[in-house]
């Protein structure tokens, strides 16, 4: 009876995740293609097919362009349903298709009409919708390019960041300019309102992400208390709040740290919370040392005032009452000692059972903490630790977390457990693909790359 009742309240989670997925999908498909919509019913303004179906190619490169200002802006509601891991990636993922459809516009037309071949190269010498349409394909080109080539350019992060949103603003400002000076269908009352509506939200979404939130997080200032080194070449910045009660979060959930740079700084860095869910008050975050910032975590004094943007992070066990079978490697571990940590806290016996991968024993980070808890009367944890590259002394399980050693070290209710897992993106692929082939539905999954 218990199983059906815990089956049923994952079926009921999925139905509703499902719901909002599809929702939010069709809201998405309804603005990018509206227009081409539109164009369809709408009365003729002349021209032949061909100019047609670049006026659709350029419309869609236009919804698209400004619907790329919204997919990272962390809308409550958006970030829930999807995740801003996911958001990111598709953000990521459209940049080259609306760079694509805005050249196809353009190209088309020049090939169709011997008089616009010319702005192609140099459109400063003719009327205003040339030079607009070749500025915001121009910005959109560099947003590109400086993106891909950040690291081969030497450009720091906080000054991508800077360069990507002014990008971002100039190339959509310009679009919209060059969609509105169009003599033919923007003329259409329907057509102008919608890329002036869409227009409007992707701004809007800009201003919530850099103003709005960060005014807000003012509010709700973190100071540092201690710097913690850990093995495997990681450091925890431990964190305390500031005249409120901290910011509640889950286990698996993660937040943006900007430290000491005030709450309109563009340098900010996400991490994982790695501490318990009962005490938000005392959060902290630990990191290994893989870039500017993490380098120079451990030097960061105690008394360093930090602000948290956050929590996010789309995961909620599948399972209320259901235990936990945690699948890390390296620094992935930290969200699962979140869960950890938070079962320690509440006295939880649910059972858990962690899967940590790790190079060799002197990486296994949190090791001290980790054989404390399985040592835990109170509790039911399983801690079981896999290293690549064991010293000959090692005793325990050798190899990687992969399809030939999780299957062994599964425990037999693996399938009715919330899953959580968390590594490097070969890693989590690998471990996604075991359970699988072992039969762990989909639904009680939760992947986080890193």
């Amino acid at each position: 009876m218990a199983s059906r009742h815990r089956a049923t309240v994952a079926e009921r989670r999925h139905q509703r995740a499902t719901i909002a997925w599809q929702l939010w999908i069709a809201a998405y498909l309804f603005a990018l293609l509206g227009p081409v919509a539109l164009l369809a019913i709408g009365p003729e303004k002349g021209g032949d097919r061909l100019d047609l179906f670049a006026l659709y190619a350029g419309y869609v490169a236009f919804t698209s362009y400004v619907l790329q200002l919204a997919l990272p802006a962390r809308l409550p509601a958006v970030s829930r349903t999807f995740g801003v891991p996911l958001l990111l990636r598709v953000h990521k993922a459209v940049g080259p298709f609306v760079l694509g459809f805005a050249i196809f516009h353009a190209g088309l037309f020049a090939w169709h009409h011997d008089e616009y071949r010319g702005w192609l190269l140099w459109p400063f010498d003719d009327e205003p919708r040339a030079w607009l349409g070749w500025l915001g394909i121009v910005a959109l080109l560099a947003l590109l390019l400086t993106t891909w080539l950040r690291r081969a350019l030497h450009i720091r992060f906080e000054g991508w960041r800077l360069l990507h949103v002014l990008l971002g603003l100039v190339g959509t400002s310009a679009a919209l300019a060059h969609v509105l000076v169009i003599s033919w269908y923007s003329g259409w009352e329907p057509i102008r309102w919608m890329m002036i509506v869409l227009f409007a939200i992707g701004i809007a979404s800009v201003a919530y992400l850099r103003v709005l939130r960060p005014f807000g997080r003012l509010a709700a200032p973190y100071v540092v208390t201690d710097v913690i080194p850990e093995r495997g070449g990681a450091t925890t910045l431990q964190l305390q709040a500031l005249d409120h009660d901290g910011v509640p979060f889950i286990p698996g959930q993660f937040a943006w740290l900007k430290v000491d740079g005030g709450a309109y700084t563009l340098d900010e860095h996400p991490f994982s919370f790695a501490s318990s869910a009962a005490d938000p008050l005392r959060p902290s975050f630990t990191m290994r040392a893989v870039g500017d910032f993490t380098h120079g975590a451990s030097e960061i004094p105690p008394g360093t005032v930090v602000l948290l943007d956050g929590p996010h992070g789309a995961w909620t066990p599948a399972l209320p009452a259901g235990g936990y079978l945690l699948i890390v490697a390296g620094i992935g571990i930290t969200p699962a000692m979140s869960v950890l940590r938070t079962i320690a806290d509440r006295g939880d016996r649910r059972p858990v059972t962690l899967l940590y991968g790790a190079r060799t024993w002197d990486d296994v980070t949190f090791r001290d903490e980790l054989q404390q808890l399985a040592a835990r009367a109170d509790l039911d944890i399983d801690v079981v630790i896999v290293l690549s590259r064991a010293e000959p002394e090692w005793g325990g399980v050798r190899g990687r977390l992969d399809a030939a050693t999780i299957p062994s070290l599964l425990p037999p209710d693996a399938g009715a457990r919330n899953v959580l897992v968390c590594g490097s993106p070969p890693m989590v692929d690998g471990v996604l693909d075991a359970l699988n082939r072992i039969g762990v539905p989909d639904d009680l999954v939760y992947a986080d790359r890193f």
